[in-house]
């Protein structure tokens, strides 16, 4: 898995050479790209809005990414890669399929991808990046969040 880079010394996002976001990128800006194949905004009411672009292809990888947004800043990205393209015409989570195992072995691969392209490190000055399965949602995934979250 290769493509989307994360800048350990800043915590940016590299999407492409044109479009590099940080903490502090406003929602409208990232809107303005058209990203993925399908984009969803949700507005919760208390400062804090969700992004989701599904199928973004970087490289030879399909992205589904989730971000949220305070006040309509960039504080967390939570994010999956696939090599396939995804399905667009069952936008929900697809039980019929679902394997526990696969999951959990997905997140182990995000695990492996992060320590070959970031290293071991998931602690930083500006935050944090994780990988893992949920157990409530059945899914496994990778995060970015910055510190100070609710701070403007």
């Amino acid at each position: 898995m290769v493509g989307l880079v994360i800048d350990i010394e800043t915590g940016s996002l590299r999407l492409s050479n044109d479009l590099v976001i940080s903490y502090n990128y406003s929602l409208d800006s990232l809107k303005m790209y058209e990203l993925g194949e399908i984009r969803e905004e949700t507005v919760f009411g208390n400062g804090w809005a969700r992004y989701v672009v599904r199928n973004l292809k970087i490289e030879s990888n399909y992205y589904f990414l989730n971000f949220a947004f305070y006040n309509g800043k960039f504080k967390e990205v939570i994010f999956t890669i696939d090599d396939k393209r995804h399905d667009l015409k069952d936008l929900g989570h697809r039980w019929d399929d679902w394997d526990e195992k696969e999951e959990r072995n997905l997140a182990i691969k995000y695990n492996e991808w992060l320590d070959k392209t970031i290293g071991k490190e998931r602690k930083f000055n500006w935050g944090e990046i994780w990988s893992g399965y949920d157990p409530k949602g059945g899914s496994s995934s990778i995060g970015l969040r910055y510190k100070d979250i609710i701070k403007d």
